[in-house]
């Protein structure tokens, strides 16, 4: 057989750029000068992201596997060519985990041993005292954590990437890392084991039902979504629309009381927040609160973006929400955040 080598790359380089190609999934033509360009889009990442399409659960996991693959493609490229550093790596990794396998049979022997590698701060996955008291669930967070904390130094290494690049190959990462997490599968976590034997399995029983419910709805649903509605307890402060555009309505409560505030209050939520955030019942409304003393308060109600909305940027709001609403017109212009601008129109209004 031929020897395909050029002049000069050792057989290690060419198996590197075959290896790269293959698993890149480009089809490669060769130049004069012997480097490949690379054209078309990789048909492995393809495959994977039609086949997670297809999954009837991909619209209630915000995960994305093709991105994921993508992630290790990009790190096993990078060991291939960085092979010193790479096996320095997996040196580490390897020592720390002997360490973790010997501090846990020396607990199995019911002796003290220290911990090799401890859950970052404010990570509450591990809370439960099983995680720590628990020599077999204590191996499966340590070995978790450890091969978490090595993939992710091997992803902050890899060369060639900017920092767009650097931060979306590690929110991938970490967002399969996270996923795969014994915290989140049945079987590893202490606290659904004890649950599961407290309730004889109906707690399983229910999570099913749930997710069944969930893939049904086309979405995760962390509450009961029918137990509030506006109008019936939720926004119940009485208010009219008094303008409507193709980005907001114009909401205006009267006030109660016989003298008022000469200037109005104009509430401006953000885009993500519904209107009724301000009235969400009558013990609790902020919008109760003020035109029961005296002021009478117009509140912006976003529209839910849709399909007709992709053009839209902040120039849209400028010229459709808040700015052409006060321009020419006195009034306090609160914004969520304007906690201090809200207490002074409390204490410097006057009433008419």
């Amino acid at each position: 057989m031929a020897d395909t080598t050029s002049p000069g790359q050792n057989p290690f380089e060419a198996w590197t750029k075959l290896f790269e190609n293959t698993l890149k999934g480009y089809a490669a033509t060769h130049t004069t000068d012997g480097q490949a360009q690379e054209s078309g889009k990789d048909p492995w990442i393809t495959i994977i992201d039609q086949l997670w399409q297809i999954n009837p659960y991909s619209k209630l996991l915000p995960l994305d596997p093709a991105e994921t693959a993508r992630a290790f493609q990009q790190m096993w490229i990078d060991a291939m060519h960085n092979p010193a550093r790479a096996w320095a790596n997996y040196s580490d990794f390897v020592q720390q985990y002997t360490q973790v396998m010997a501090s846990t049979t020396l607990k199995l022997w019911g002796q003290d041993a220290s911990t090799v590698v401890e859950p970052e701060k404010g990570d509450k996955r591990f809370s439960s005292p099983d995680w720590q008291q628990n020599a077999i669930f204590d191996v499966i967070k340590q070995s978790y954590l450890l091969a978490a904390t090595a993939l992710l130094k091997s992803a902050s290494e890899i060369e060639k990437l900017d920092e767009k690049q650097q931060r979306k190959l590690t929110f991938y990462l970490r967002q399969f890392l996270d996923a795969i997490s014994p915290s989140n599968l049945a079987f590893t976590n202490p606290q659904v084991i004890h649950e599961t034997v407290q309730t004889g399995g109906q707690n399983l029983v229910k999570g099913m039902e749930h997710l069944l419910r969930d893939i049904k709805a086309g979405q995760i649903k962390m509450t009961d979504t029918d137990a509030f509605a506006p109008g019936r307890n939720l926004a119940l402060t009485p208010g009219q629309v008094i303008y409507r555009n193709t980005l907001i309505e114009l909401i205006q409560y009267a006030p109660t009381t016989e003298k008022v505030y000469a200037i109005p209050l104009l509430f401006i939520p953000p885009w993500i927040n519904k209107y009724y955030v301000l009235d969400m019942q009558p013990h609790n409304s902020l919008i109760k609160f003020l035109v029961d003393n005296g002021f009478t308060v117009f509140v912006i109600s976003w529209k839910n973006p849709d399909a007709s909305m992709e053009e839209a940027t902040e120039r849209t709001r400028s010229n459709q929400g808040d700015y052409r609403l006060t321009k020419g017109q006195p009034c306090w212009l609160l914004h969520r955040r304007d906690a201090a601008l809200y207490g002074a129109a409390l204490s410097r209004g006057q009433r008419g």
